[in-house]
């Protein structure tokens, strides 16, 4: 006979980890879709006693699409707020989004 705690464990041995810093997403009637995508520099320039800066498109690879019904694209964004939630009573509060502006000044002073 199983406990309610022994009912909650998941086994994580096997299950594939993506990572992901953008996603995209679209609507219908009968779904939300979510496009995972990682966005990550197409090529570094590694040259320390230059202060330019040159700029190149960053590669994007699309990692997977996860597709929901709409009432459990609302019950999965809620539990991922409650989540970040949870992250930020231990953590603190994350970082603000930084303004296109502020990345250029950021890139100007390097």
């Amino acid at each position: 006979m199983s406990t309610d705690q022994e009912k909650s464990v998941l086994e994580t041995k096997g299950i594939a980890t993506v990572y992901c810093n953008q996603a995209l997403f679209s609507v219908s009637y009968n779904d939300v879709r979510a496009y995972v995508l990682e966005v990550s520099p197409s090529e570094l320039l590694l040259n320390p006693t230059s202060a330019e800066f040159t700029q190149k498109l960053p590669s994007v690879e699309p990692k997977f699409c996860l597709v929901l019904s709409p009432e459990f694209a609302r019950s999965f964004a809620n539990a991922i707020l409650a989540s970040v939630g949870q992250y930020e009573k231990v953590f603190g509060q994350l970082r603000p989004e930084p303004t296109q502006e502020q990345i250029n000044q950021a890139v100007a002073k390097k």
